[in-house]
């Protein structure tokens, strides 16, 4: 089991990719999955991290866990990855190879989320967004990902919005089809846009200009890389994705202090799973 780590950065978005490997993307991470036995053609950089084994599992149950993101114990990483891997095919060799170790993964998230990461409220960017939004106040969503997928059911009740992409004929059947637009097409509806997908800063701007967007609107943006986002207005408010967990969550010590709990928990299992005997009677280990 092997796996490369890429975050989001100036130096991996110009990076080589590896278009035949396996990868998992998310608006914050790439993951490639091989066989330690595949000789891949993959130029690694300074911001790559390189796992094997145990030590590839223990870190991919980190992420799911919500313990790598900005915001400590979120959920939709582990969602999203339930999802990804299902759509798999069936004849992926990595998946065949590695099925049974991926679902004890998911039974370990699901344990150390219980024991660890519970009781200290919702840590969802849905869920911190709507505590930042006016009742009935009109939201323009930018990116129909999963992150949009996520952050929808909670402001859908309390909000009435629209999600704008390139291709609405394509997603017209996972949302509301009156509630989906064209990027190309009509002014903004309210005074709320959220980011949820990857544009580049310049594309980011030029779209805002394109829509009417200004001072009096409120900008949240979920980009991995909006830390260095500055529009070309100040808006009354601009929320990056760093901000989430340090403006709004008043239990941050305490959530630090169940991470740590949640680190130990999987160095825990990996250790079981180091002098743990496996009997592979169809391998040649025994020659």
């Amino acid at each position: 089991f092997k796996i490369i780590h890429r975050t989001f950065s100036k130096e991996s978005s110009t990076a080589q990719t590896l278009e035949k490997a396996l990868v998992w993307k998310t608006c914050l991470r790439e993951i490639y999955f091989s066989d330690v036995h595949e000789n891949l053609d993959f130029n690694t950089t300074s911001q790559d991290e390189v796992y094997f084994g145990l030590d590839a599992e223990s870190f991919l149950a980190e992420v799911l866990c919500g313990l790598k993101s900005p915001l400590i114990g979120e959920t939709e990483v582990f969602g999203q990855f339930k999802i990804w891997w299902k759509a798999l095919p069936q004849d992926n060799q990595f998946k065949l190879k590695f099925q049974s170790r991926i679902e004890n993964l998911f039974s370990l998230v699901k344990t150390v989320r219980e024991k660890s990461l519970c009781g200290h409220g919702s840590q969802s960017y849905g869920s911190l967004l709507r505590k930042n939004l006016v009742p009935n106040e009109a939201v323009d969503i930018l990116g129909a990902g999963h992150l949009a997928q996520e952050i929808l059911p909670w402001i859908k009740n309390k909000s009435s919005h629209r999600i704008w992409c390139r291709n609405p004929e394509k997603i017209k059947n996972q949302f509301s089809a009156d509630a989906v637009i064209s990027t190309e097409s009509h002014a903004l509806l309210s005074t709320v846009v959220v980011i949820a997908a990857p544009l580049s800063h310049e594309l980011l701007n030029q779209w805002l200009k394109e829509k009417g967007f200004s001072a009096k609107h409120k900008l949240f943006d979920f980009r991995s890389d909006s830390a260095d986002f500055t529009p070309f207005v100040k808006p009354t408010v601009h929320l990056k994705l760093q901000d989430f967990s340090s403006k709004f969550d008043i239990h941050q010590n305490e959530i630090e202090k169940k991470a740590k709990a949640a680190v130990q928990l999987i160095k825990q299992w990996q250790q079981v799973q180091e002098v743990k005997i496996q009997v592979r009677p169809y391998g040649w280990d025994d020659l």
